[in-house]
């Protein structure tokens, strides 16, 4: 996190799989043709606001192969994201944060 209330993200990520279904108005299928687990980075920038309200956004690169056939094509879950948060922080260590 930078002094003036920009900040990087970024890192490792795994990802488990809850469920998958294909749904049409009469019928809703459960597709077991996904990996339970995949991993991913996700890389963004985000800006704090002293109020400790926030923006982000990010792109996340999957890195495995979701398909459960391997014979089949590569899948992977590629997404952007953009956020909105709320921070709650003690208002003298925020203070204190920023003046660094």
């Amino acid at each position: 996190m930078f002094k003036n209330g920009f900040r990087l993200e970024g890192g490792p990520q795994i990802g488990f799989l809850i469920s998958a279904k294909t749904k049409t108005p009469n019928v809703s299928i459960t597709n077991n043709d996904f990996e339970a687990t995949s991993v991913s980075i996700p890389l963004g920038i985000g800006y704090l606001t002293s109020s400790g309200l926030g923006l982000d956004a990010r792109y996340v690169f999957g890195l495995s192969n979701i398909n459960e056939d391997k014979s089949g094509p590569v899948i992977q879950s590629n997404v952007f994201q953009l956020g909105l948060f709320y921070q709650f922080t003690d208002s003298k260590i925020h203070r204190q944060g920023r003046n660094r």
